[in-house]
């Protein structure tokens, strides 16, 4: 025989249970799952795959808010001598896997992205095609004898993003600027070549080779912004500086061109790209 009252009771005494076991539920910490799928939206993947091979990783630091805040808690994260990296609103550091962890829960994080090495483009150039190669190939020699307006380059800055610039007797005193973004070197010097091939091309005058060898624009200074460690490879966040200090610095040395040879060692879409 059914009764109203204890039909009312069980639904009572059930009604209980569910209150009871959805207070345990909202009282339990979140799965690892879940800390896993928050972790991945604040750590680039990049950094993650670097994680497990690798004991420290380089990565920007992206401050959500202030970056003095964020400064502070990367110090006493044990992190002594981040670069700052203004055009990324944080700072480059070498990461342990216990930092990341740790900084990818700190409310003042919005992102930790890959540092990653970007490799200069390094191809065989043959030395018997220069004498006219690039010259040739934009019709300079029209350009710089143009009697209304003769277009050598005088006057106009290009800041070279590379590996330094060695001083040459093509360039003389055109180089306006030796500037070092790469922590790890202690001059703009170029240690490996590529940088002063590429501003030989861009400025050289010929000088040294009775003008059997000369750039596309043989009157321009050159502006040398150092990102290379003496390897080929450079941190992007070195890049990003050097970038921002051609802008910042473009009227005082007239800089209209800015060349960067460069390419990543990453796949990455230019939309989450640092650079």
């Amino acid at each position: 025989m059914f009764h109203k009252t204890s039909a009312r009771h069980r639904l009572a005494s059930f009604a209980a249970g569910i209150a009871a076991i959805a207070s345990v539920l909202v009282a339990l910490p979140p799965t690892p799952a879940m800390a896993a799928s928050d972790e991945a939206r604040v750590v680039d993947h990049y950094v993650l795959e670097r994680m497990a091979q690798v004991a420290r990783v380089r990565v920007i630091v992206v401050a959500r808010n202030s970056v003095n805040l964020l400064e502070g808690d990367l110090h006493r994260a044990g992190v002594m001598y981040p670069l700052r990296v203004p055009i990324a609103h944080g700072f480059s550091a070498e990461l342990t896997a216990g930092q990341i962890h740790s900084l990818a829960r700190n409310p003042d994080v919005e992102r930790l992205v890959y540092d990653a090495p970007v490799r200069l483009t390094d191809t065989a150039i043959d030395a018997s095609a220069l004498a006219t190669a690039y010259p040739r190939v934009v019709a300079a020699a029209s350009l710089w004898s143009n009697p209304i307006a003769p277009l050598t380059g005088n006057g106009v800055g290009v800041a070279v993003i590379d590996s330094g610039i060695t001083a040459h007797p093509d360039f003389n005193s055109r180089i306006l600027v030796n500037q070092d973004f790469n922590p790890t070197v202690a001059d703009a010097n170029d240690a490996y070549g590529h940088g002063t091939a590429v501003s030989g091309i861009i400025a050289g005058d010929g000088n040294a080779s009775s003008r059997s060898y000369v750039g596309i624009a043989p009157q321009a200074n050159l502006i040398n912004l150092r990102v290379n460690d003496g390897s080929g490879a450079a941190p992007t966040s070195t890049i990003m500086n050097a970038i921002l200090w051609a802008v910042n610095n473009r009227a005082a040395y007239n800089i209209r061109v800015m060349n960067l040879s460069l390419s990543s060692t990453v796949e990455e879409s230019y939309l989450t790209s640092p650079i």
